[in-house]
């Protein structure tokens, strides 16, 4: 993997450096998941502006209805 460096404040440095501590991570693997429920955060959020910009008519409901009354209970053998 390729490697660089970046300029933060010390204080910065040394917050991610004690935070990285307490969840027993290396820096790099506490930024990467900092990085990663970034990513999902806005992942969620997109789909959310998506469904809200095109809620369910009437005839998903109609669907969903047919497909919810399939819903049976299993005989047990």
């Amino acid at each position: 993997m390729a490697t660089t460096s970046m300029k933060v404040p010390i204080e910065l440095r040394d917050r991610i450096q004690g935070a990285s501590r307490n969840e027993t991570k290396t820096m790099v693997a506490f930024l990467t998941h900092l990085m990663d429920e970034y990513d999902r955060t806005h992942r969620e959020e997109s789909l959310r502006a998506a469904i809200a910009a095109s809620p369910p008519d009437d005839e998903y409901w109609a669907e969903f209805a047919a497909f919810a009354g399939m819903d049976a209970e299993l005989p047990v053998e």
